[in-house]
């Protein structure tokens, strides 16, 4: 049973591996870390998007470390992409589900997708590690 949902917003350097948006289980408490960017529409697409995407695997009965596990491997040989597309990916369809969200508060807040994804892209170049 989940009593409380906590959401911090943090630096790219201090995520737990190279990632946007991050989330976990922890006594009851759901968790979320979003990196902090240039807009808020941005991180608030971001939170949506992990909120649902973890929702959906609670459902779907895909335990967070295996969705961890794949994410910490995929981003360590990261060469394009996210996770989340990859065919292999354990938790595809709830990602591609959270992306269709993600989209609709970007809309919502009247940003261009093409300017929000230029700034994910960029923040990873950016970053060291």
């Amino acid at each position: 049973m989940i009593s409380e949902i906590f959401v911090k917003f943090i630096d790219l350097k201090d995520m737990r591996y190279k990632t946007l948006g991050d989330y976990g289980m922890g006594m009851n408490r759901m968790w979320f870390s979003v990196a902090n960017m240039s807009r808020p529409a941005y991180m608030l697409a971001i939170l949506c998007h992990e909120l649902v995407e973890y929702f959906l695997c609670i459902r779907d009965q895909i335990d967070e470390k295996i969705i961890t596990a794949f994410d910490i491997s995929f981003e360590t040989g990261r060469c394009h992409g996210e996770p989340g597309d990859d065919p292999d990916c354990p938790y595809r369809s709830q990602h591609q589900a959270a992306t269709s969200v993600e989209r609709a508060v970007i809309a919502a807040f009247d940003e261009k997708w093409t300017e929000y994804e230029d700034e994910c892209v960029a923040m990873f170049r950016n970053s060291k590690g």
